[in-house]
């Protein structure tokens, strides 16, 4: 029907993979983003990575593991 909304999704150019989010949140307004094709499998690999420094940063500030 004309007067309903689109059915189905939009094409995505891109995905930000969660390990870098902080880090796209952070660029200036106007700098330049890069993307890099990765599989699923080196996504999770990196947020893995990511969540190991979080983790072993906050038991150095005497935070501990969560």
């Amino acid at each position: 029907m004309p007067d309903g909304p689109t059915v189905g999704g939009y094409a995505k150019p891109a995905v930000v993979i969660s390990a870098d989010i902080a880090r796209l949140a952070q660029r200036p307004a106007g700098a330049a983003v890069r993307f890099a094709l990765i599989d699923v499998a080196e996504a999770q690999t990196v947020t893995r990575r990511a969540e190991g420094k979080v983790r072993e940063l906050s038991r150095w500030l005497g935070g501990g593991a969560r």
